[in-house]
């Protein structure tokens, strides 16, 4: 199992997102116990792709790619965010939440707020026309996006026309 997400159901329950295997578990809020889990790998509606680059990387970056809102359930996997209800039924997806950002450098944190997902992405502009940056997105269900905060990051090392990022590298956030 690899956790991919974390959060906390408004009832006490934790969730978490198993990135590796595409499963979302529901444990209970006192001793853990699991009580329900669903979710399974694929590109259909209501099903979680697998990145192929799941796993670089994974020593050095911090990620929880998984919210919980009042009534509903965001786990982000490698192309959307794909939404379900506190029963596992899908409800939708929100689609290239990450566009136009590429391993490793690709979205962190996800926080459901009122209407709206906050998006935290780790981005790099392959043209070098901008630097990394972080950023953060209020993206609302139908897709639509804004722009809540961009803070500039040194931009990693660059060996032979490559990003370079040696596991363990000691980074400035």
């Amino acid at each position: 199992m690899t956790v991919s997400g974390l959060a906390v159901m408004p009832d006490g329950r934790v969730l978490v997102y198993d990135g590796r295997d595409a499963r979302i578990k529901i444990l209970s809020g006192g001793d853990l116990a699991p009580v329900k889990e669903f979710g399974r790998k694929g590109q259909g509606p209501g099903e979680l792709t697998v990145s192929p680059f799941h796993g670089f990387g994974a020593k050095a970056a911090v990620e929880n790619l998984a919210a919980v809102g009042d009534s509903l359930i965001y786990i982000h996997d490698s192309r959307k965010v794909e939404i379900y209800d506190f029963d596992g039924a899908s409800r939708g997806a929100i689609h290239d939440v990450s566009s136009g950002i590429f391993p490793p450098f690709t979205t962190r944190y996800i926080q459901a707020h009122g209407a709206e997902l906050l998006v935290v992405s780790d981005s790099l502009d392959r043209t070098g026309a901008r630097p990394r940056r972080f950023q953060t997105w209020a993206v609302r269900q139908d897709g639509s996006r804004r722009l809540v905060i961009e803070l500039p990051l040194p931009a990693p090392p660059v060996v032979g026309g490559s990003v370079f990022t040696p596991a363990m590298q000691a980074r400035p956030l």
